[in-house]
């Protein structure tokens, strides 16, 4: 074996060790990214679940009925912005209408 292909093929196998070494870091890296993530995502859940008991007690407790109203003036006040922005919308569209039909 030549002194070049001997160096050509030392090159290389540190080439590879590093490459190897390298992957092995961002496994790591990716197995602790993996469980921040899974932290996270159980605490969202966690969070989740909570509200949705709080939603369930607060149910029980008013009763339905009155559970019934209160998402009856939610509606309510939704339908009145939904149809205070339609309203505004439509002025001004019919406002931009009227301002192109008198530039053309």
């Amino acid at each position: 074996m030549n002194t070049g292909a001997h160096d050509d093929a030392r090159d290389w196998a540190q080439e590879i060790a590093r490459i190897a070494a390298r992957i092995e870091e961002l496994k790591v890296w990716c197995d602790n990214e993996c469980r921040l993530l899974q932290a996270n995502v159980n605490t969202q859940i966690a969070d989740l679940q909570a509200g949705a008991r709080r939603l369930k007690a607060d149910v029980a407790a008013a009763g339905p009925d009155a559970y019934a109203l209160k998402i009856g003036a939610q509606i309510e006040e939704l339908t009145l912005k939904g149809d205070t922005a339609y309203k505004w919308l439509h002025a001004y569209l019919v406002g931009n209408d009227a301002q192109n039909s008198e530039d053309s």
